[in-house]
C-alpha cells in the first residue's frame, strides 16, 4: 500500500511528525516552540534554573565581624584557609619590606651595593652587573613587600619575587655559600606555596577590586 503513496506525501508526513515531536520536547524543557530561533530568541525563551555557585553561597553565609557567623563546618574550614593564607602572605610581605627599607635607609643603596659586591669578586659575574643588581635590589624588595602586605597584584608579585630569589640563589651558589643558599631556598619554597594556593587569597585588595569590577559589570 505504501508503494501507491507519492514520495512527496511521505516526506511531508515525516516532516510534520518530526515537527510535532520537536514541539513536545521543547515544551517539556520549558522552551518556546520555535523551529529555528535566533540565538537571542533562544536565550530569552529558554529559561533553565541557574545553578547557584557554592562559592557565592559560601560568601553569603559568612559574615566577617565581631559576631562572626559560620554556616557549617565546611565554611569554617574555608575561613581557616583564608586566614592562614592571609597571615602567611602578610608575614612574608613584612619580611621583604623590612629587608628593602633597612637597606635603603640604613646603609644606603650605594654603600650596601659596594660592600656586598666585594663578596662576588671571585665569581665569573662582572662587577658592574653585580653592583647594578645590588643597587636595584632594595627597591625591588621594598616594593614587592608592600604589595604583598596589602595583597595587590599578588600573582605577579609572587612570580617576580620567585625570580628575584632565583637570581640571588644563582649568585650565592657561584660563591659556594651553601648555608645562605639554604636560607634562600626557604624563601623560594614559601613563594611556591603562596603562588600554588593563590585561590585562598581572600583577604586582599585583589579580592576587593574583583568585587568592585564585578559590580560595575552588572
Amino acid at each position: 500500500m505504501l508503494e501507491r503513496i507519492p514520495l512527496r506525501v511521505l516526506v511531508a508526513v515525516a516532516v510534520i511528525t518530526a515537527f510535532e515531536h520537536g514541539l513536545l520536547v521543547a515544551r517539556s524543557i520549558g522552551c518556546s516552540p520555535f523551529l529555528f530561533p535566533s540565538p537571542a530568541t533562544v536565550e530569552r525563551a529558554c529559561r533553565f534554573p541557574a545553578l547557584r555557585s557554592p562559592v557565592r553561597t559560601l560568601e553569603e553565609r559568612i559574615y566577617m565581624s565581631d559576631n562572626q557567623t559560620i554556616g557549617s563546618t565546611n565554611n569554617s574550614l574555608m575561613v581557616d584557609r583564608w586566614l592562614a593564607y592571609g597571615i602567611f602572605r602578610f608575614t612574608l610581605g613584612i619580611n621583604r619590606l623590612i629587608h628593602g627599607v633597612s637597606r635603603l635607609f640604613g646603609l644606603g643603596t650605594g654603600e650596601f651595593a659596594a660592600k656586598t659586591s666585594s663578596a662576588f669578586a671571585g665569581t665569573p659575574l662582572p662587577q658592574g652587573v653585580v653592583y647594578a643588581f645590588l643597587v636595584v635590589l632594595p627597591f625591588a624588595e621594598a616594593s614587592l613587600g608592600g604589595l604583598m602586605i596589602v595583597g595587590l597584584l599578588t600573582r605577579w608579585t609572587l612570580a617576580l619575587g620567585g625570580l628575584l630569589i632565583a637570581a640571588l640563589v644563582f649568585g650565592t651558589a657561584l660563591r659556594s655559600d651553601w648555608s645562605t643558599v639554604g636560607i634562600q631556598m626557604v624563601y623560594a619554597i614559601t613563594n611556591y606555596f603562596l603562588l600554588r594556593n593563590l585561590a585562598d587569597d581572600y583577604f586582599s585588595v585583589d579580592t576587593l577590586l574583583a568585587r568592585y569590577r564585578k559590580r560595575l559589570a552588572l
